[in-house]
């Protein structure tokens, strides 16, 4: 899912809007989780760029309504084909555990995008 959309969908049932039980697996990157994008975890895994929030390049006034940082997460998944290990991560159990801190505890990684492992 690439920042699945947030307004009309935050409080939808499951099977109204992207679910992790929509596919064997189904890998999320939320880039706009306060404006157009959900920022609840939906997927088997969920990716948040930035904290999901304003993406670089994209800040006030270039980005008025937050089309940008929107539309990054798409820009984000294009460069993770054809450069599959552009995108190191870190694993959180839950998205409360990273919230506020530069990493989570832990020395695993997995990449975001099109090769993220499915383990």
């Amino acid at each position: 899912g690439l920042d699945p959309a947030g307004p009309m969908f935050k409080s939808a049932a499951r099977s109204k809007s992207l679910d992790k039980t929509d596919a064997r697996f189904v890998d999320v990157i939320h880039t706009n989780i306060n404006y157009f994008g959900l920022s609840r975890p939906i997927g088997s895994a969920d990716f948040y760029p930035y904290n999901g929030k304003t993406q670089p390049g994209c800040s006030f006034p270039k980005n008025i309504i937050q089309k940008c940082s929107h539309s990054m997460s798409h820009k984000y998944f294009t460069e993770s084909i054809l450069n599959p290990w552009s995108f190191v991560a870190t694993p959180c159990g839950v998205v409360k555990e990273y919230r506020g801190r530069d990493s989570c505890n832990g020395t695993d990684v997995i990449f975001m995008g099109e090769h993220t492992s499915t383990r």
